[in-house]
């Protein structure tokens, strides 16, 4: 993996700096899988808009997926419990950002507070 990044994204009409950290392409397998929530926030990247699913299998936390656009506007997020078999978005997207639900992300979870109620 990567060093850590910012990444500016888009809800709502509000934009928010998030720190991640790349995947690579074998990362891409895995995502969040066997860390603990006080890992860092992870970026997918896509070279075209796609409708890829994803897993929480052996994700042992409660994180929040982030669907983007190629210009980073949230198209489509979802809270996600540990070991769910299924994630994916009705919408196609160019990347995806994988947040764990912490402390160090609390910033995150206000800047979506009209909708925190899908997360509880």
């Amino acid at each position: 993996m990567n060093s850590i990044d910012k990444l500016l994204i888009h809800y709502a009409g509000k934009s928010l700096d998030v720190d991640f950290q790349k995947v690579d392409f074998f990362s891409k397998f895995y995502g969040l899988m066997f860390k603990s929530k006080n890992t860092n926030n992870l970026l997918f990247e896509f070279k075209k808009d796609v409708k890829t699913p994803f897993t929480s299998f052996f994700v042992f936390f409660t994180f929040l997926i982030l669907f983007l656009d190629d210009k980073n506007n949230v198209i489509d997020f979802q809270k996600v419990s540990p070991f769910k078999r299924l994630i994916k978005s009705n919408k196609k997207f160019r990347n995806v950002l994988e947040v764990p639900f912490n402390s160090k992300n609390e910033h995150i979870f206000d800047f979506f507070d009209d909708n925190l109620e899908k997360f509880k």
